[in-house]
């Protein structure tokens, strides 16, 4: 009877188990369906949303971003400051009854002192309330129209610094629009600047902005020599003849301040080293052969042992207060005769250098032995001009000159290395012998000036 009492036990606490088994079983087999579907909504959720941002809600959850509540002490720009608090408001969603409190706790300096006075004159009031006293207090004046000060502004310094103080003028402004913009910018310009980009006719303000800026890089080199000639008269070129040579100018230097105190030794009176060669003089020199500087003859290859200076002055007889003169170097012992031959300086365009097309200017292909280059024809050039680099990769021989400069549209001056002469570019089937100075110009490589026309 034990035996069969124990073996009816052990069968009832099977069958428990194998229940709650297979209890287990199903509770795991609805589990992992949970879980695929779960799995599905997930991957149909990324896929409906690809892009979504840092921002952007998860499964109706917000990720939330930290901004820093801006502070405010009175010295800062008030409309700014205003600004940037409706805009933390607006991210977190802040009530009407907390903006006060973040407000205060916010406030340092002269601006809290004055919203401890302010609260209690006023305890009942708002964020708008406040706003609007604060525009009052660290604000600009009402009587202030920041649009007709917009209308009245003018360039007086760089296109950077016009540009600002317009933005500034026209944040406070309300009720402008991009045409009003564009037209108060160009208006205001300098007239040299306002000339030039007027006529490029611009459809936005950042367009007429970057002409602006281009156009004041042209315009740039020429004050900077404007005033360095005003500050100190330039001398003239040493090569210039007395009857090349420009009459000189009369400037007045500034008075120096007195010194102090008086100086321990005398100052030494100054020796003229310079010695006047007189018309007579200048004709024995010339027929003999004898040089200038010293008492040696002449050669191409001669170089004077000790260095002086005189002065050529071919008028004696009538002495004038504006006698042209030169000062004559062992490097410069050119004949004076040959110094009455006038020489037409050479001049590149501005729109050539910088591969700007113009009305005045066709651009167009070319061959030269075979190589594709880009040819532009300027009005606007004095001659014909072709860029080193392709010199150099035609291995074409370089006539080599005394070397001299070509003043560019924009004030600047480049080095001319040589000439190159009779070099055959085959233009639309059509062979042409030119000749160019070697120049290094910026855009095309060989620009044809209106002497060859």
């Amino acid at each position: 009877m034990t035996e069969n009492t124990r073996l009816q036990t052990l069968q009832a606490a099977i069958s428990r188990l194998t229940e709650q088994s297979d209890g287990y079983t199903k509770q795991f087999a609805s589990i992992t369906q949970t879980l695929g579907l779960l799995q599905e909504q997930f991957v149909q959720h990324l896929a409906e949303s690809p892009r979504r941002g840092p921002s952007s809600p998860v499964f109706g959850h917000p990720r939330q971003m930290k901004v820093d509540f801006p502070r405010f002490s009175g010295t800062e720009d008030v409309s700014q400051w205003i600004y940037h608090v409706e805009r933390f408001f607006r991210i977190y969603d802040i009530s009407e009854d907390q903006r006060l409190d973040l407000v205060a706790v916010n406030l340092e300096g002269r601006a809290l002192t004055w919203f401890q006075m302010w609260e209690r004159l006023e305890p009942m009031a708002d964020w708008l309330a406040i706003s609007t006293a604060l525009q009052m207090q660290f604000g600009p004046s009402h009587f202030e129209n920041p649009r007709e000060e917009l209308l009245k502004l003018k360039q007086s310094t760089t296109v950077n610094a016009y540009f600002e103080s317009l933005n500034n003028l026209a944040a406070r402004a309300y009720g402008l629009d991009d045409a009003l913009l564009l037209d108060c910018f160009v208006g205001g310009l300098h007239p040299e600047l306002k000339r030039e980009v007027k006529a490029r006719s611009p459809i936005s303000l950042l367009q007429a902005i970057s002409l602006a800026k281009l156009f004041e890089e042209k315009f740039l080199p020429q004050t900077q020599r404007w005033r360095s000639a005003v500050a100190q008269p330039q001398q003239p070129p040493a090569r210039l003849t007395a009857a090349l040579a420009p009459k000189p100018l009369t400037t007045v230097s500034p008075a120096q301040p007195p010194p102090q105190n008086p100086p321990l030794l005398p100052t030494p009176p100054k020796t003229n080293t310079m010695h006047k060669l007189t018309p007579m003089e200048i004709q024995f020199r010339r027929e003999k052969g004898i040089c200038f500087t010293c008492d040696e003859r002449y050669s191409p290859s001669h170089k004077c042992a000790s260095k002086h200076y005189f002065l050529v002055q071919t008028v004696e007889e009538v002495p004038t207060d504006q006698d042209s003169a030169i000062e004559i170097t062992e490097e410069d012992q050119t004949p004076p005769v040959l110094a009455e031959v006038m020489v037409e300086p050479l001049h590149l365009s501005y729109n050539a250098m910088a591969g700007i097309p113009t009305r005045r200017s066709i651009r167009f292909r070319g061959l030269v032995q075979g190589r594709d280059i880009l040819v532009l024809m300027d009005g606007g050039s004095s001659d014909n001009f072709i860029h080193p680099t392709l010199v150099r990769r035609l291995a074409v021989p370089i006539h080599y000159s005394p070397r001299f400069k070509v003043e560019v549209g924009n004030g600047a001056l480049l080095q001319c290395e040589g000439e190159v002469r009779d070099l055959p570019v085959s233009i639309q089937n059509h062979l042409l012998l030119i000749s160019a100075f070697v120049l290094p110009i910026a855009s095309e490589e060989l620009v044809l000036g209106y002497s060859y026309f």
